[in-house]
């Protein structure tokens, strides 16, 4: 049962059961790429990106996804990795890399804060937010990616960065390096900069779990009205309850989803990041165990919001998660 509700929860480790390139892609991966892979809360993967990418990077990419940000890693075969790189491709070939690329890693850094750090930042953590920017008058099309993410470093070769910096993205912000004025050196200089960069670990003062789990002293029906009760005193919209799997055509009574949202609040917070209406409404999932005892599940709010990337978000929603932590504390008191 608890690998069902867990399933059921969204977390961010996938597990898939299609085999063609086309299935796969439509099953697992266009809600964040989008239908013509033009891109959505995750990249673009049009062909003028993928024909920039070696095969292995992307059966990388997918396995290992990219930690603490919206891609997460896929547990697909290599039969079905397959299939999606030949769809992703569209019949074009891989492209042939640079060999023997060589530089140097301090005179790269030089380079990299005078011509890259403005879209990569100085840390290489990216732009803010993340994939197709949504909100109007940016002057980006793309949020440029976490290039110093482990995911990202552990999949990318030397000599990929050195022929995406020389060659650029056709249609995109990431420039060609002659459009930058950057030498033939540079290129090198950078490539062997970034290939060898180590991310800095930054300490998250939350828990590292997608999924909180917490025991009531109550009994099942006691927690669900002391949850309810909770919700409106603290002045959030209750929705009508609902079965964890209603919507599977499977219903059981002791599994039990209580939805709820602050509208006022919300609303402000879906202005600076609109992609934000995936985690929405807020839930709370009440479980009667087959001993009596009842759990309390619950998306860890502050690690799904992390990955969005935004800290004007996550400073907003701070507030608002507080109140959330409130609501269950003071129900299982």
């Amino acid at each position: 049962m608890k690998i069902i509700i867990l399933i059921y929860l969204g977390l961010i480790s996938v597990f898939v059961s299609a085999n063609t390139g086309e299935q796969l892609y439509k099953n697992n991966c266009l809600q964040c790429h989008g239908s013509k892979q033009q891109g959505g809360i995750g990249l673009p993967l049009k062909l003028a990106v993928i024909k920039n990418l070696s095969n292995n990077y992307i059966k990388r990419t997918i396995l290992l996804g990219r930690p603490n940000r919206i891609m997460p890693k896929f547990y697909f075969n290599n039969q079905q990795i397959q299939s999606i790189i030949k769809y992703l491709r569209q019949g074009t070939k891989e492209p042939i890399y640079k060999k023997n690329i060589k530089g140097n890693s301090k005179l790269g850094k030089i380079v990299y804060k005078n011509k890259c750090a403005k879209c990569h930042a100085d840390d290489l953590s990216g732009g803010q937010g993340s994939g197709v920017i949504q909100v109007v008058k940016k002057d980006k099309k793309v949020v440029p990616p976490a290039i110093g993410n482990q995911g990202f470093l552990q999949s990318a070769t030397k000599e990929m960065i050195y022929h995406i910096i020389t060659n650029g993205i056709d249609g995109s912000d990431m420039k060609s390096a002659k459009k930058m004025s950057m030498s033939e050196e540079d290129v090198r200089n950078v490539a062997e900069y970034v290939s060898n960069y180590k991310e800095k670990k930054v300490a998250e003062n939350f828990s590292e779990e997608y999924t909180l789990e917490f025991d009531s002293a109550y009994n099942f029906k006691e927690t669900i009205e002391n949850l309810e009760g909770s919700i409106v005193g603290h002045n959030f919209r209750l929705y009508k309850k609902r079965y964890l799997l209603q919507d599977l055509g499977e219903v059981n009574t002791k599994q039990v989803m209580l939805r709820f949202c602050n509208f006022l609040v919300l609303y402000k917070l879906l202005k600076i990041e609109p992609r934000l209406g995936v985690l929405l409404p807020c839930r709370v999932y009440v479980i009667e165990q087959d001993d009596g005892s009842v759990k309390v599940l619950v998306k860890n709010y502050r690690k799904y919001i992390a990955l969005f990337n935004n800290k004007q978000l996550f400073e907003r929603t701070k507030e608002l998660l507080d109140q959330f932590e409130e609501i269950i504390e003071d129900a299982l008191l």
